[in-house]
């Protein structure tokens, strides 16, 4: 019964994503080149596999958001923004792991299970996207126990591994790629657990990364076969106006949802998702700290 209920919620899905078209005019350089009728080389080229310290984001603009083809029945998918913060400001919010739903609208469901080692922790977390289409609102969503794990000197330093980063983010082999050469190389590149997907951004060495890893957990509920991803906060001086601090954030992840629900159907509806997180993180962390500083301007004088 559990097995036939999975198989309906995975078809329905399905169809209801196959009728809505793939929002791709919505979401800068969303990674699909490969895909746009009529696209040039400049606006493939645009679309760069992962962010260097050289590139300025827009702030208060849509994230980037690149997906990318996995072998099987899986995707890469890679988002990020840039923020007027400090790392700590979002680090603070991200490892704040039972107010996470409080930040993200569409994490439906945020369940601390237990703690883990070093920071880290063990959640159940639901994530929805909604569209409407023909005035009805149609949604999906998908649930996964994740053990999560902080790096606060990143992954370089942590002894884990990425995708061609085993060592350091100097080493990663897209940074030399075309957007298509990185796409070609990623479809071949074999899903393994505990080697994460690629960070989407890297910096020079004397410029320090932190990490949080997010990892589904091998016979737990969930809706996904494999799920692990990175997230990764950086200091951003050279982006940043006189005076104002800024960072970046990024998430790369690579999922598998399980046989019976395709994963070409809903890669839109996850990449949406995943913006929206971004949005969302952004727009709180920024709103907190003009917050402060207006109630701090507001103050009267010390006697």
């Amino acid at each position: 019964r559990r097995l036939a209920r999975l198989v309906f919620q995975g078809l329905a899905a399905m169809v209801t994503a196959r009728n809505v078209p793939r929002r791709r005019q919505n979401l800068p350089a969303m990674g699909r080149e490969d895909e746009m009728p009529g696209g040039s080389a400049s606006d493939a080229e645009a679309n760069v596999p992962v962010l260097t310290d050289k590139i300025c984001l827009i702030p208060g603009d849509s994230p980037v958001v690149r997906i990318e083809d996995a072998p099987g029945n899986a995707r890469r998918i890679f988002t990020g923004v840039d923020i007027r913060a400090h790392v700590d400001d979002v680090w603070e919010v991200l490892t704040d792991y039972g107010s996470l739903h409080k930040v993200v609208p569409n994490l439906v469901e945020n369940e601390v299970i237990e703690p883990l080692d070093a920071g880290g922790v063990r959640l159940w977390q639901v994530g929805r996207s909604t569209w409407r289409i023909f005035g009805k609102n149609l949604y999906f969503q998908a649930g996964c126990t994740l053990d999560v794990r902080l790096h606060p000197d990143g992954l370089c330093n942590s002894g884990l591994a990425s995708a061609g980063e085993r060592i350091c983010a100097s080493k990663l082999p897209s940074k030399h790629l075309s957007s298509a050469e990185a796409r070609a190389f990623g479809a071949k590149l074999k899903l393994v657990r505990d080697v994460f997907p690629r960070p989407f951004s890297i910096a020079v060495p004397s410029v320090p990364v932190r990490d949080i890893t997010m990892q589904n957990v091998l016979g737990k509920k969930g809706d996904f076969v494999h799920y692990q991803g990175v997230w990764r906060l950086q200091p951003l001086e050279g982006c940043a106006p006189p005076d104002v601090a800024m960072m970046r954030l990024t998430f790369a992840v690579e999922c598998e949802p399980h046989w019976f629900l395709p994963v070409a159907p809903v890669e839109g509806r996850i990449a949406d998702a995943l913006t929206e997180n971004m949005v969302a993180i952004r727009d709180h962390v920024e709103a907190k700290l003009e917050r402060a500083r207006r109630e701090k301007a507001e103050a009267p004088p010390p006697d």
